[in-house]
């Protein structure tokens, strides 16, 4: 299905990475029921940036607050719905929280190896195809600075 403008999705997310694994959550919505992804969602509230999205969103998937600590990339991807989803996710590490997330949408939560991606990646069991590239460009540890897409002032 080829995608339209008025067909686009903006999502912003975090890669929570710790002793060179990486927090996925595993979805609990119908359309994709058990599949593993990053914590993220989708850029509805104009109030909202897109860091302050991904911080709220990982909060509600993980039950962690987070810092960011740089832009990981920005993604691109037609889902399976045909709609194009534009990606912008973050690396950010724990500063609090208490792991308690929403059971309405996550099933569960579990930290993963690089190797343990590709191997739910050849299991059909992540949620979208490019997350294991965006798991090796997380932990090669080259970032981008935020302050480069932060708008500040109107």
């Amino acid at each position: 299905m080829k995608p339209s403008s008025s067909n686009i999705l903006l999502i912003s997310g975090c890669l929570i990475e710790k002793d060179k694994k990486i927090l996925l959550v595993q979805e609990a919505k119908k359309h994709c029921y058990g599949s593993w992804n990053f914590a993220q969602g989708r850029l509805l509230k104009a109030n909202l940036n897109i860091v302050e999205n991904a911080i709220k969103e990982t909060k509600e998937e993980t039950g962690y607050d987070v810092k960011i600590d740089g832009l990981i990339g920005i993604y691109e991807y037609i889902s399976g719905r045909g709609t194009n989803v534009v990606a912008f996710l973050f690396k950010a590490h724990i500063i609090g929280g208490d792991g308690k997330f929403n059971k309405k949408e996550i099933l569960n939560t579990k930290w993963f190896s690089l190797e343990e991606i590709q191997e739910l990646k050849k299991d059909n069991k992540l949620r979208w195809p490019m997350m294991e590239n965006v798991a090796k460009d997380c932990l090669s540890g080259t970032l981008h600075k935020i302050e480069n897409i932060i708008q500040f002032g109107n």
